[in-house]
C-alpha cells in the first residue's frame, strides 16, 4: 500500500514565495519517527506505508514559520 503525496510548501520572504521541495530530490529533508521509506517518482514524493511501525514523517531539516502547506493524497483501497 502506498501513500502518494504531492507537497508544495512555501515560506514568505518579503513578498516572494520560496518552494521547499525542488521536485528533483529530497535534499534538505529527513525522516522522523518510523522506518517507512519516501521516494520520488516523476517529481512527486511517494511515502510507503509500513505495517506495524510508528508513523513516519518526511520533515525539512530547517524550521520555518509563516508558510502555506498544500498537498494531495491517495490513500489506496484498503485504507480507512
Amino acid at each position: 500500500m502506498y501513500l502518494s503525496l504531492i507537497i508544495i510548501l512555501f515560506i514568505t520572504s518579503k513578498s516572494d514565495f520560496v518552494p521547499l521541495f525542488n521536485g528533483k530530490n529530497l535534499d534538505g529533508w529527513e525522516l522522523e519517527n518510523g522506518k517507512a521509506l519516501f521516494n520520488l517518482e516523476d517529481g512527486v514524493i511517494i511515502g510507503t506505508y509500513t505495517s506495524g511501525t510508528l508513523n513516519t514523517f518526511q520533515c525539512t531539516r530547517e524550521s520555518y514559520s509563516d508558510f502555506i502547506f498544500a498537498f494531495e493524497a491517495h490513500l489506496g483501497e484498503e485504507t480507512n
